[in-house]
C-alpha cells in the first residue's frame, strides 16, 4: 500500500540485484513511468531478508534478479512460506533477469511472480516500465475496492484454475472477471480504468481484475 509523505502518496519498491548499474537503471526506468516511488535495494537474498524482516508494511512492487551473489537465487524470496509470500496480495513481483530459460519462467510464475522479463531483449526497459506501471495501477485499484475482496479473490482463483487456457487466449490483456467468467478484456490499463469508472458501485463490487502476461514475457524464456 502507499505511504503518505509530504510530497504525496509514494509507492515502495524493492530492487534485488547485485549490479549497482542495473539497480540505478531500474530506478530510472520505473521512476520515469511512475514518478511517486520510494526505492530500497539489496544485492543478495540475505540482505533482502533483513530488509523484509524489518519492514513495518509491505512493499508495493519487487523487481527481482535471479542470479545473485551468494548461494541463493532471487526466486528464494517467492513461493510457499517464503518472505514475500505473506504479502503477495499487496506486493507485485517482476522477475528481471539476464539469464532466462523456460523452466525459470515457469517456476517464477508458479511461485507468484506477476511478470518475467529478459534483460536480453532490446526493448526490455519498455517492458519493465509497462509492467511496473500496470501492476502499481492495479494495486491502487485493488486497494480502493477493499470491500470487493471476495470478488477479487474469486477472480484470482478462477485464473489459477484456467491459467493455461486463459493465457493462450488472453495473453497481454487485462481481464474483468465476474463470477468466474471473463466479461471484458482490455489491451491497456488506462482503458480498463476508464471502463471501471463508468460502472455503478454495486456492479464494481462484483468484479475482479486479472493481468495476463503478454506473449513476449513468456517467449523471452524460450
Amino acid at each position: 500500500m502507499k505511504r503518505r509523505t509530504r510530497g504525496g502518496p509514494t509507492y515502495r519498491v524493492l530492487i534485488l540485484d547485485d549490479e549497482p548499474e542495473a539497480v540505478q537503471g531500474i530506478r530510472e526506468v520505473i521512476r520515469a513511468a511512475v514518478p511517486d516511488c520510494e526505492f530500497v535495494s539489496a544485492e543478495s537474498v540475505e540482505q533482502a531478508l533483513g530488509i523484509l524482516s524489518a519492514a513495518d508494511q509491505p512493499f508495493d512492487l519487487a523487481v527481482v534478479d535471479v542470479k545473485l551473489k551468494g548461494l541463493k537465487t532471487g526466486l528464494a524470496l517467492l513461493g510457499p512460506s517464503k518472505p514475500l509470500r505473506p504479502w503477495m496480495g499487496q506486493t507485485r513481483v517482476i522477475v528481471y533477469t539476464a539469464y532466462p530459460d523456460w523452466q525459470m519462467a515457469r517456476d517464477a510464475y508458479e511461485a507468484g511472480a506477476s511478470a518475467f522479463i529478459s534483460k536480453l531483449e532490446k526493448d526490455h526497459t519498455r517492458k519493465l516500465a509497462d509492467a511496473a506501471k500496470a501492476l502499481l495501477k492495479l494495486l491502487d485499484l485493488h486497494e480502493s475496492w477493499r470491500s470487493n475482496f471476495a470478488a477479487q479473490r474469486a477472480a484470482e482463483q478462477s485464473f489459477a484454475k484456467n491459467r493455461a487456457r486463459w493465457t493462450k487466449r488472453y495473453a497481454g490483456k487485462f481481464l474483468v472477471v465476474r463470477k468466474g467468467k471473463v466479461v471484458r478484456q482490455f489491451g491497456n490499463v488506462d482503458k480498463l480504468f476508464a471502463h471501471l469508472e463508468k460502472q455503478p458501485l454495486r456492479e464494481r463490487l462484483q468484479l475482479g481484475v486479472i493481468r495476463v502476461s503478454p506473449p513476449e514475457e513468456h517467449h523471452d524464456a524460450d
